[in-house]
């Protein structure tokens, strides 16, 4: 394809559909500042980035209290490639920026930059400290239909899509100045990271690759 940026045609979708079942419960609903959740606070840095903002949903009817488009997962139980699959068959964009839920220190300056890079690969990713983050990535919809051979291959994981294509790498030297390049990416996956978190000492991050 042409080289383009997702700043002309984007979706921001918040992956909120997970089971957290390594949390014990929903931790996108968990307190996290004054202001609201964990949810809300992504929520908030992202429509600071860029006005067209949807969640990733199990059902229509979930996060009532959220007035934002809602992508319902069109296949259950397909982690974040489903969620991704699902933004593309209902979204109205050419390119899906997803991100988790539980990733309460994302910087909506970087989320901006991100989206103003102009490339050819249908994929835009940080790569930091030796390791990707698909779940902070840009996804073009030309990708739509290897997504669906995977998940009708039961290929789940988004590492087993981006080892298939070609990948914009957004690296430490671009980061820095924008975000910390670490802390934006660190993600709640138990209570024991929230404490940690809380204690201004949680930097583990996303292992789902």
């Amino acid at each position: 394809m042409p080289a383009c940026s997702p700043a002309d045609s984007a979706t921001i979708v918040v992956l909120a559909g997970g089971e957290s079942s390594r949390f014990g419960t929903n931790k996108a609903l968990v307190p996290w500042n004054k202001r609201g959740t964990i949810l809300d606070n992504v929520i908030e840095k992202a429509l600071k980035a860029y006005p067209d903002v949807a969640l990733s949903v199990k059902r229509a009817g979930d996060y009532p209290d959220k007035h934002l488009k809602k992508f319902p997962d069109v296949v259950r139980g397909k982690g974040p490639l489903g969620g991704l699959y699902s933004a593309f068959l209902q979204a109205e964009a050419d390119w899906m920026m997803i991100l988790a839920c539980d990733m309460p220190l994302i910087d909506s300056s970087l989320l901006r930059y991100m989206l103003g890079i102009r490339t050819w690969a249908p994929v835009i990713i940080p790569f930091c400290r030796g390791r990707f983050e698909p779940l902070h990535a840009i996804y073009h919809r030309s990708l739509l239909p290897i997504v669906e051979y995977l998940i009708e291959t039961e290929r789940l994981r988004m590492k087993q899509l981006l080892d298939l294509v070609p990948k914009r790498l957004v690296l430490e030297d671009e980061i820095e100045g924008k975000s910390d390049c670490l802390r934006c990416f660190c993600n709640i996956n138990t209570v024991s990271d929230l404490e940690e978190f809380i204690h201004g000492t949680g930097l583990e991050k996303n292992t789902d690759s």
